[in-house]
């Protein structure tokens, strides 16, 4: 990839080590090959400061940095036998971004940001070509990243589903009915769920006379029989 750098002019980019203590060997890398590199952790340092080459040696930047660049590269995907990295979060912040084949670990959202044309996945393309490609039409970048970012807005918000979910079957597994909120409590939470999945939702019937109530003799109703007691 240096070389490919190398041709394109001006540029600056900016490298995030999955692994903090990577950052030393990708900047003696970036060195070795002749660009200007140095390592940074502030992740608001001006773009005018920034070298040819930029190494982050700080955990919690990389949400920023994408925010701050025109073209997001989400490494972890280029050479066999990885896995990819998560390409909602260049999404999310707008960005167009390229990544390599290798994505099985995020195989589903990286085809459906491909089919809303939200980022390109390097095959028979070098970097060059994709870094002119956007040089040249800045615009198609700009429409890259709103539909990126339309895609992870339109995505329903899972952890009430899961926790739901999860309630569930830990209720099922104990023998009793699943307490918790009723349907319409879970519908607020996760507006995005379906009906058909709202209405799965156990909704409690409707509570027991209090223990203090007086029944319609006069005489206050007995506490509840079974284990429990008052906390049943």
């Amino acid at each position: 990839m240096p070389e490919e750098l190398h041709s394109v002019n001006p540029f600056k980019a900016i490298f995030v080590p999955r692994h903090i203590h990577r950052a030393k060997e990708v900047l003696d890398l970036a060195k070795k090959k002749g660009f200007k590199a140095s390592l940074l952790s502030d992740p608001e340092t001006p773009l005018e400061e920034l070298p040819e080459i930029a190494v982050f040696n700080s955990v919690g930047s990389l949400l920023r940095l994408y925010e701050r660049c025109d073209l997001a590269i989400v490494g972890g995907s280029f050479i066999s036998g990885l896995q990819g990295h998560n390409p909602l979060e260049p999404a999310a912040c707008g960005r167009p971004m390229i990544f390599g084949p290798n994505m099985m670990s995020f195989h589903e959202q990286a085809r459906a940001l491909m089919e809303s044309a939200a980022c390109k996945m390097l095959l028979p393309l070098s970097l060059n070509t994709v870094f002119r490609h956007f040089s040249v039409d800045p615009l198609l970048g700009q429409v890259s990243g709103q539909r990126g970012r339309a895609y992870v807005a339109g995505l329903a918000p899972v952890a009430p589903v899961v926790a739901e979910a999860i309630r569930r079957a830990l209720s099922g597994a104990a023998g009793k009915e699943p307490a918790g909120p009723p349907a319409e409590a879970c519908a607020t939470a996760a507006p995005a769920a379906s009906a058909e999945a709202a209405a799965e939702i156990p909704v409690k019937a409707d509570a027991a006379p209090s223990a203090k109530e007086p029944e319609a003799g006069g005489r206050e109703a007995p506490p509840p029989e079974g284990p429990g007691g008052e906390d049943r």
